[in-house]
Parts: C-alpha cells; structure tokens; sequence
C-alpha cells in the first residue's frame, strides 16, 4: 500500500490518460491522497512526506533540510504513511467496490 503513496503523489498521469480500469482505480486514489495530504495530515508530515517521496531524500538529509532531529522526521514519516495508509485502505475498497457494481452493469 506504501508504494500506492508515491504513486499518487507523482503527476505521472492525467485524467485523459485513463483507459482501463487498473488506472482509473489510480487515478481515484491519486485524487484521495491529495485530499488526504490537505485535510488529515499536518504541515510537517506533508513535508517529511513529499521531500521523502518525491524528492528521494534521506530521513537524515530531511532532519538537516527542516532544522530537525533524524528521530522527529521518521516519526512524521510514519505517522503520515499510517495515515494515508489507512484512509487509502478505505479509499481502495470503495472503489473497487464501484468497479465490480459497474461491471455487472455493463
């Protein structure tokens, strides 16, 4: 589910790339973790999240970036991972579960 994380933080697609279902599901949990990252997660986790994720930075490459302990960033770190992780969780089973009705519509 973590790898899910990096994922959807990248802008490796866009909603007119969607062509099957696979990437739709990814489209739609890319659109989740925006929100997740805006709404439930707090200034610093965000930060320790994407310098982590998108910028392929080291936990201590981070403590040194934001003027922090090595130990603070990997608390934020996990603390944002246990987050996203639990809200996609949801996230992906709803979605999944609107696939399936779709399906048996069509």
């Amino acid at each position: 589910m973590l790898d899910i994380i990096k994922i959807c933080m990248s802008d490796s697609f866009e909603k007119d790339d969607i062509t099957d279902e696979q990437t739709a599901t990814s489209f739609a949990l890319k659109k989740a973790v925006a929100v997740i990252l805006e709404r439930e997660l707090t200034k610093r986790q965000r930060e320790c999240l994407k310098l982590f994720y998108l910028e392929n930075m080291t936990q201590e490459e981070i403590a040194k970036y934001l003027k922090l302990n090595q130990s603070t960033v990997s608390r934020h770190l996990v603390s944002a991972k246990r987050i996203c992780e639990k809200i996609l969780s949801y996230c992906y089973y709803s979605v999944n579960q609107a696939n399936e009705q779709w399906l048996r519509m069509i």
